[in-house]
């Protein structure tokens, strides 16, 4: 009797403990409704030393709920809030440990609403840091978000994509360079058939920084062809036919932009620079001029056209180099001078006046100046 008494007091010695620490999570869930949230996070911690403890669904809900609530709470128990960091990302972890371990199918959707809090929690921070240009962190909170919205929907613990949670990860993402993550974002809610312009615009800038020049036209495509108003989209494809120098389709696609975008200078800019590749001069001065009109202190339209003269004067200055003829010479010599003096000098000088810092055009403007001998105008953009 005696032995088996001992036996019997090991044994109960060995179990006391795993209640105790049961128990713990029994006296967390009543501090919680108690409003002692303290003592609540004080006992939930301690239970966690017991192993069975850490296979028990209802202790990491408990858990989930006691971090949950600690952040709701957090302008009440500023000192706890302050002294408990993470507390979303306990959280969080603490309902998805609960699913894991969680073996009865009709019991694993116990942890849904507090994950639907936590998510929303998370996006309501990614929102305030987005508003502040602060990409990173909102990056963060809002794969968060995401993370949480897919295992719902992949658990079958609701039946409705969230396709916000999409959205801002796609911004997010882009605005911090992560562009694999946008690019994913952006394909999913292209399958998803969201078809927000913004989508298309962000999934071609990502193609074209990862190098993906089939993804890349074929996402141009897509969105011209899902919004073909959208002047953003337009805009895109007239780069991606002046990368490809296809100039027929680029004056097409400039016809349709400026239908859109009528005032837009830099569309008459970008006709006359495919008008002077065709040999078109007329009309390629044409279009710097309604360019200037339209923006007077359009500064690269006065350096473009200043640029087109000086392929005028180029083309003279090779006749001069092959001429033998000295009355032939000057004469060529004249044209190239007023090309200089009476096109392209008022026009950098425009430039120049506009952003006097940029050197190019004052190296131009010099060289210019010393060839027509005019000593102390090129003095003068030394001061």
């Amino acid at each position: 009797m005696k032995k088996l008494f001992t036996i019997g007091a090991l044994s109960v010695m060995s179990i006391a403990p795993i209640f105790a620490q049961k128990g713990k999570v029994n006296s967390a869930e009543f501090n919680l409704t108690s409003g002692e949230v303290a003592k609540a996070k004080e006992n939930i911690d301690a239970s966690f030393s017991s192993e069975e403890v850490l296979a028990m669904p209802k202790a990491w809900i408990v858990k989930g709920n006691v971090y949950k609530t600690i952040y709701e709470l957090r302008d009440i128990h500023k000192d706890l809030y302050s002294s408990t960091p993470k507390t979303l990302d306990v959280a969080k972890e603490a309902y998805l440990k609960a699913f894991e371990v969680e073996v009865n199918p009709k019991k694993k959707g116990s942890m849904k609403d507090g994950l639907q809090s936590v998510g929303s929690y998370y996006y309501n921070e990614g929102i305030t840091a987005f508003s502040a240009s602060n990409w990173n962190l909102a990056y963060e909170k809002f794969k968060n978000t995401l993370e949480i919205s897919e295992f719902l929907y992949n658990n079958q613990l609701t039946s409705v994509v969230d396709t916000q949670a999409y959205f801002v990860v796609l911004l997010s993402a882009f605005n911090t360079q992560n562009f694999d993550d946008a690019i994913k974002a952006g394909e999913k809610l292209a399958e998803l058939k969201d078809n927000r312009d913004v989508v298309y615009t962000v999934l071609i800038d990502s193609y074209k920084q990862k190098n993906d020049q089939a993804k890349y036209e074929k996402a141009i495509a897509d969105g011209r062809k899902a919004h073909p108003n959208n002047i953003d989209i337009l805009y895109k494809e007239i780069n991606l036919y002046l990368e490809k120098n296809e100039l027929d389709k680029l004056e097409e696609k400039l016809d349709q932009a400026l239908q859109l975008d009528p005032k837009n200078p830099s569309l008459y800019q970008a006709k006359a620079s495919v008008y002077d590749k065709k040999g078109n001069s007329e009309m390629a001065l044409q279009m710097y001029d309604k360019a200037i009109e339209l923006n007077p202190e359009f500064f690269d339209a006065y350096v473009n056209k200043a640029s087109f003269y000086n392929n005028e004067a180029n083309k003279i200055i090779e006749l001069m180099n092959n001429e033998t003829n000295n009355a032939k010479y000057e004469k060529l010599k004249a044209e190239r001078d007023d090309i200089f003096k009476n096109k392209m000098i008022p026009l950098l000088v425009k430039a120049n006046k506009i952003d006097p810092a940029n050197e190019n055009v004052k190296k131009v403007l010099k060289e210019i100046y010393a060839r027509l001998d005019m000593f102390d105008e090129m003095k003068q953009l030394d001061k």
